[in-house]
């Protein structure tokens, strides 16, 4: 993905809200329903936007049982992880996300 592709998938403020508490929580299991109760957003809308990302190769997913966790594949993560980092960063002194892992502060969100 390049720097062009990057920038159109989080352009989109739901989609860059995934992208960056996915990348904020590798070490916790996101679900659907997780990102629903947080974004306060509706299950259709969000599954749309993980199929997008997923056709993308940004995020993939595991099933456990009933559940399917999704996560920031390893390549998109390596390829992306200052960006992600700086964003990230903006964004909570912004406001415009709140870290959810409580575990990590931003420098540790670097991966």
């Amino acid at each position: 993905m390049n720097t062009i592709e990057l920038m159109k998938v989080m352009s989109s403020p739901v989609k860059a809200k995934i992208v960056l508490r996915l990348f904020e929580c590798s070490c916790v299991n996101s679900t659907v329903n997780d990102l629903c109760k947080d974004f306060n957003l509706k299950q259709p809308n969000v599954s749309k936007h993980f199929m997008d990302l997923r056709n993308k190769g940004i995020v993939d997913f595991l099933k456990k049982g009933k559940e399917i966790i999704y996560f920031i594949t390893p390549e998109f993560k390596k390829n992306n992880d200052k960006i992600l980092s700086a964003i990230l960063e903006r964004a909570v002194k912004e406001d415009i996300i709140t870290l959810h892992c409580k575990k990590k502060s931003i420098g540790q969100a670097k991966r």
